[in-house]
Formats: structure tokens, C-alpha cells, sequence
């Protein structure tokens, strides 16, 4: 089995590196993240699947009727909503984190 290594920069104030810091093994614990990844979203770009879920579950008023957005960012070549998807994606994180 060929073997690639690949190396990641983090800005060393960020809370991902916070969380790599507290690993005891950081390959067992992204192959395990990337598994889980694998399980909820399957083999697609993880940023698209996950600003595609955030949008296809947010909900909007308009003169007090709740309307619900769909919307496909897959190969979105916006910047500004891909930037607002990312957004969301970390709002969302760290909701969750606070949990």
C-alpha cells in the first residue's frame, strides 16, 4: 500500500490547534475524525457538505411564515457565499463545542 504524507499549518491561537495539541496521536485521531466524516457526509468535499447541511436546515421568517431555504453550493465558484458558508460553519462548531 503506497503511504503519502501530507502535512497541515495551523495558526498556533486557533482552537484546532488547541485540539491537536491535546491529542496523544494526532494521525489516529484525524484518521478517526476523517472516518467519522467518511460516515456522515461520504466521499465529497467536506466544506461543501457541510455549508449544503447547515443551509438546507435554516429556517427564515418572512411576515411571520417560516419558510425553509434549499440551497446547492456543490461547485459554487460565489467567494463571498462560499465565505459566509465557512462562517456558518464555524458558528456552528463552536455552538456545538459549547455544549
Amino acid at each position: 500500500m503506497p503511504i503519502k504524507q501530507m502535512g497541515v499549518r495551523m495558526d498556533t491561537e486557533s482552537p484546532e490547534y488547541r485540539w491537536r495539541k491535546a491529542q496523544r496521536s494526532s494521525q489516529e485521531s484525524l484518521t478517526r475524525l476523517i472516518d467519522m466524516a467518511i460516515e456522515n457526509y461520504g466521499y465529497t468535499d467536506l466544506v461543501d457538505a457541510i455549508i449544503n447541511d447547515a443551509i438546507k436546515h435554516t429556517k427564515i421568517s418572512v411576515n411571520s411564515n417560516e419558510k425553509e431555504i434549499f440551497v446547492d453550493l456543490s461547485k459554487s465558484t460565489d467567494e463571498k457565499l462560499n465565505e459566509l458558508g465557512k462562517q456558518l460553519m464555524k458558528e456552528s462548531s463552536r455552538r456545538l463545542k459549547k455544549k
